[in-house]
């Protein structure tokens, strides 16, 4: 397969895959509503020429190239949802989407998936073996759409799995590659504080969840400075905390939920446990009910040294 035919293909489709991208920038679709993303997909898939589709689940898209000759299956992988964001740029292509927006490069990974798929399909009688485009619906949202396709068999005789992620700190026309971890396990928690609510001008016939729970996420971000080695790489991230009550009232529950991410495995196991131990010390004496669950879903990307 001769690298300078690829190479001109690729430059023949460039401003196609920008509107790709920009399109779906325009019109981002939070997880298990990708119900017009997917659609595009699948209509795009449809316009190349030697290419199978189909719908694996409701909202993710699966293309096959079968090439010529038998070999190897390789499944490329690209994400198509948005996240819950109020976009506020002001380019041509924002969102159009009322507080939705693809603020983690999806729209630009689909595209890319897209042009891939447009450059190979007519290349089927170079290829030896089969070439699966997978376009997964909700990666944002636990567990994820990932299970839900492998469980529907989107994986069965596949040899290597591909993905990439657009990186803004890398240089356009640079790809980072390293060995091992790749990127870090996404692990999810959610903890609830059950306290006793009243009206906040009365705080003494209470048990403030909201005081007790902001020692719960203060006392958290102790696990990592002194239980992770130094030389290791973990993140505790509490990204929200709810109480859901008017500012005059002393809210009877707090819901708090965050992720870890991680690249040892050790400290998938170790970290919950830690946690366990930190929260219900931090509100021992304090509150009635504490409920704390994780969710150890996502292993991390892996590149072998071989």
């Amino acid at each position: 397969m001769a690298k300078t035919m690829i190479n001109q293909a690729v430059e023949g489709i460039n401003e196609e895959v920008i509107e790709w991208r920009r399109y779906f920038h325009r019109h981002p679709e939070l997880s298990y509503q990708e119900e017009n993303t997917s659609q595009y997909i699948y209509n795009t898939l449809l316009s190349f020429e030697n290419i199978e589709v189909s719908h694996p689940t409701k909202t993710s898209v699966m293309g096959r190239l079968i090439g010529n000759q038998t070999g190897k299956t390789v499944a490329i992988r690209a994400d198509i949802d948005a996240l819950p964001i109020e976009e506020e740029n002001t380019f041509d292509f924002v969102s159009q989407n009322e507080g939705v927006m693809h603020a983690c490069g999806h729209d630009g990974h689909t595209a890319m998936l897209l042009g891939t798929a447009k450059v190979l399909s007519g290349l089927k009688d170079e290829i030896n073996g089969e070439v699966r485009f997978l376009f997964e619906h909700a990666e944002e949202y636990f567990p994820g759409g990932a299970k839900e396709m492998v469980e529907a068999g989107v994986l069965e005789d596949v040899d290597h799995v591909l993905a990439a992620h657009l990186m803004s700190t890398i240089d356009v026309g640079k790809i980072g590659v390293t060995y091992g971890p790749m990127t870090a396990a996404a692990d999810a928690f959610w903890i609830s504080v059950n306290g006793t609510g009243g009206h906040g001008a009365m705080p003494h016939d209470t048990v403030d969840s909201i005081v007790v729970a902001s020692h719960v996420v203060s006392n958290l971000q102790q696990i990592v400075s002194r239980n992770v080695d130094p030389l290791d790489s973990v993140v505790l991230t509490v990204g929200n905390f709810v109480a859901e009550e008017a500012g005059n009232v002393i809210a009877d529950r707090v819901k708090i939920s965050g992720i870890v991410r991680s690249y040892d495995p050790k400290y998938r196991t170790s970290i919950p446990k830690r946690m366990e131990q930190i929260v219900k010390g931090s509100v021992r004496h304090m509150v009635r009910r504490i409920r704390l669950s994780t969710s150890m879903v996502f292993l991390p990307f892996t590149m072998m040294n071989t």
